[in-house]
């Protein structure tokens, strides 16, 4: 006896539709649990990330507090420095200082100490046959080389500055008008501008010689028909 198969129900796909539901759900499942699994995997790393970006900032306000310190370091040696310049360079100020009013002390006890000399040096009057020491120089005219005044003349305890200063080898003159009463010097045939007049008394020529070996020659003495003096620019009189 035949059957026909239509007419039975399909037991092949009603049984199978309990088993694909049940494939279905744990599939379902497993995207859930791997979802869970990646999102504590996801919040691993963002403590973690927070923990490394605590830990940056930490180091970076540590370097920050280090280079703070470094900074105050340099700038209390910089400090230090300039007050240790300025303490030198103030300390060199004063030396200086000091050393300058020592020089302008001895300079001034050497002035004080020439000026003496000249009042009671001892000079040397060249004469025929005799050698007369003069002390004092009140009573004298007195025209200065280079290593005594450098071309000051000196008179009755005074003295005044103009002409040119002498040294070795030149050739001094010193001319006396008796008439006019006048005294003036030569450097080299050259008239100086600084003469004394109003002398009208006997005079002596005096060459005076301070340092030892120190020699003159005298190439002349004598009595003049007429003065070669005349007038210069810039002359001075001195009254005697």
């Amino acid at each position: 006896m035949s059957q026909d198969p239509s007419k039975f129900p399909d037991q092949s796909i009603r049984e199978n539709i309990p088993v694909g539901g049940q494939v279905g759900a744990t599939g379902s499942g497993g995207i859930a649990s791997r979802i869970r699994q990646l999102q504590a995997e996801n919040e691993q790393l963002r403590r973690e990330k927070n923990e490394i970006e605590i830990i940056h900032q930490q180091e970076v306000q540590i370097l920050k507090e280090q280079l703070q310190d470094i900074q105050e370091q340099l700038n209390e040696s910089e400090d230090k420095s300039k007050k240790a310049e300025n303490l030198i360079s103030a300390e060199k100020q004063e030396n200086i200082k000091q050393k300058e009013e020592i020089l302008i002390e001895k300079e001034n006890e050497k002035r004080k100490v020439e000026q003496e000399l000249r009042k009671i040096h001892m000079s040397f009057l060249l004469d025929v046959t005799q050698i007369v020491v003069l002390v004092y120089t009140e009573n004298m005219a007195t025209y200065a080389g280079q290593d005594w005044g450098g071309g000051t003349v000196y008179y009755i305890g005074t003295n005044k500055s103009g002409n040119k200063s002498f040294t070795d080898n030149q050739i001094i003159k010193a001319e006396y008008d008796s008439e006019k009463g006048t005294l003036i010097f030569f450097v080299d045939g050259v008239q100086q501008p600084i003469y004394i007049t109003g002398i009208k008394e006997k005079v002596r020529f005096i060459i005076s010689m301070y340092f030892a070996g120190a020699t003159c020659t005298i190439r002349s003495l004598k009595k003049l028909a007429k003065p070669t003096s005349g007038h210069v620019p810039n002359e001075q009189i001195v009254q005697w």
